[in-house]
């Protein structure tokens, strides 16, 4: 076998190429910014201890007392990948009763995040194209849905889009005692 430098070259190229295609495929799929949003619907009022993504990073919890489908409580996020799972434990403090659901978001997440379109402000016409936002919802039963939207709200909003990408059943029990 005889050493064929123009072939050696070659293939040092087409790695280091392949390498920078990988490297590059691996950092678009961070987000510069995006927020996490907390809900419940209105009247139900519970304390959110906060919210994990994939064991590896967790948006800020609180006092949440209204607006289902709205970002209320927000986190910002930067320089993150779109999760895959979400762990979240909250209080419904008129029960006395803990939950704690772990949501296995959509695979394509990222992808659907990347397609978000803008919205209008309605009071005077103006376009925007907000980074997205997850809206993590709790129900008084235990139901959890997350959501994908391209607005935190859609009070003067025109344009809002909500997809529903995980939902989850939470496990109870009394406040105070720890959940698996």
């Amino acid at each position: 076998m005889t050493f064929n430098r123009n072939r050696f070259i070659c293939l040092g190229l087409s790695l280091a190429m392949l390498g920078m295609v990988v490297l590059a495929g691996c950092r678009a799929e961070r987000f510069r910014s995006f927020t996490v949003g907390l809900s419940t619907p209105s009247g139900n009022h519970i304390y959110v201890e906060r919210v994990v993504f994939d064991n590896e990073w967790w948006a800020a919890g609180g006092d949440i007392n209204c607006c289902w489908e709205q970002a209320g409580s927000a986190t910002g996020i930067f320089d993150k990948r779109m999760p895959r799972v979400a762990r979240v434990r909250w209080h419904q403090l008129k029960e006395g009763m803990s939950y704690e659901a772990t949501v296995q978001l959509d695979e394509d997440l990222a992808r659907q995040a990347r397609k978000m379109p803008g919205y209008t402000r309605i009071s005077d016409g103006r376009k925007f194209k907000d980074s997205p936002t997850l809206v993590v919802g709790m129900r008084p039963d235990g139901q959890v849905v997350v959501w994908l939207t391209n607005a935190r709200s859609e009070n003067n909003v025109r344009g809002r889009v909500l997809h529903v990408v995980g939902e989850a059943q939470a496990v109870a029990g009394p406040s105070g005692v720890p959940l698996q």
